[in-house]
């Protein structure tokens, strides 16, 4: 069985072979930096799969995993994967690492959170080592996006402008930065 994710700036590719599962990342080389990639399994825990090497104008990461590993740390069926900027090269805008996010509620382990963010347009998404965070267009004129996380909340501008950024762990469930 083979599943394929987009990815930002390309694909991956997971094949089960029986006992072991073979991924591979394949995306443009853009020069901002390094990426690393990961997935993500159904109980909604990350693993982080390593550095995609640069090859060309392409970034490829393969690894093979056996399947009983992947089920023992949650990540066994695969639900998504991603890449993240790892390291920015020098001279790169300190806005790299976030991507639009189409769907953030699928990352919520809570169903109150998953509710007040289905209507909010515009999110985007960076993960880190110690989970993942959501930013969401922030303006003092309209309505705080996600209320019962107000405290948790960082403001800053991103790409265009200005967002309200909450830190995630792992999980899914709040964290303060």
């Amino acid at each position: 069985m083979e599943q394929r994710f987009p990815l930002e700036q390309g694909l991956a590719t997971c094949s089960d072979f029986g006992n072991r599962v073979e991924i591979l990342m394949n995306i443009h080389n853009d020069r901002r930096g390094l990426y690393k990639g990961w997935i993500r399994g159904a109980g909604g825990q990350f693993l982080e799969l390593g550095t995609l090497i640069p090859e060309g104008d392409r970034f490829l990461l393969r690894r093979t995993l056996q399947m009983e590993n992947l089920k023992q740390v949650g990540c066994w069926p695969i639900a998504s994967c991603g890449v993240s900027l790892l390291h920015r090269f020098a001279g790169q805008e300190a806005n790299q690492g976030w991507k639009r996010e189409d769907n953030p509620g699928r990352l919520l382990n809570d169903p109150l959170l998953r509710a007040e963010v289905s209507h909010l347009p515009g999110a985007l998404l960076c993960v880190s080592r110690e989970g993942f965070s959501l930013a969401f267009p922030f303006s003092s004129k309209k309505p705080f996006p996600i209320p019962p996380l107000f405290c948790f909340a960082r403001i800053r501008n991103l790409n265009d402008g200005q967002y309200a950024v909450f830190p995630f762990d792992k999980e899914g469930s709040p964290r303060h930065a």
